[in-house]
This record gives structure tokens, C-alpha cells and sequence, in this order.
């Protein structure tokens, strides 16, 4: 299922809102700063969302209410005014 940004559920183990993390910001116009403040989290956090990966290799997912969040937010900047 997609949900704004991201996709709720991986394919074959890829990891495919990484990507869509990155797309959804460029299509907004904000930064990994920007994005960390929208969202309540840190700017490193953001970093580690959009490699996919942590400092050890080990997968890092986006979690749901964050991609819950993305869609909200962008639905937000598409309302006339906004």
C-alpha cells in the first residue's frame, strides 16, 4: 500500500520508502533540517531513514506513523493557501 510518500510495506525485502523518503522531500522543498523538524525527530535520524542502513549494517525502517505523518504533511501543502 502507498501512503503519500512511502510505502507501507516492503517488497521482497527492499527497503523502498528509503527512497521514497528522499522523493517526498525534494517534491515538498525541505531539507533533512526541515524534514527532522516537521516530523519531531533528529536531523541524523532522517539520514539513517534515507540510507536505509545504521552506522552497523543493520536495517532501519521508517515506522508507520512517520509515513502516516509524510502523507498528512504533504496533503497539507497541496490545500489551496498553503
Amino acid at each position: 500500500m502507498v501512503l503519500g510518500c512511502l510505502t507501507m510495506k516492503q517488497d521482497n525485502g527492499n527497503h523502498a520508502a528509503t527512497p521514497m523518503f528522499k522523493a517526498w522531500r525534494s517534491r515538498l522543498g525541505i531539507t533533512q533540517a526541515g524534514a527532522a523538524e516537521l516530523l519531531g525527530k533528529h536531523e541524523r535520524t532522517i539520514q539513517l531513514w534515507e540510507r536505509g542502513v545504521n552506522q552497523r549494517g543493520k536495517r532501519v525502517e521508517i515506522p508507520r506513523a512517520v509515513k502516516l505523518a509524510c502523507r498528512a504533511i504533504e496533503q497539507d501543502k497541496k490545500k489551496p493557501g498553503s
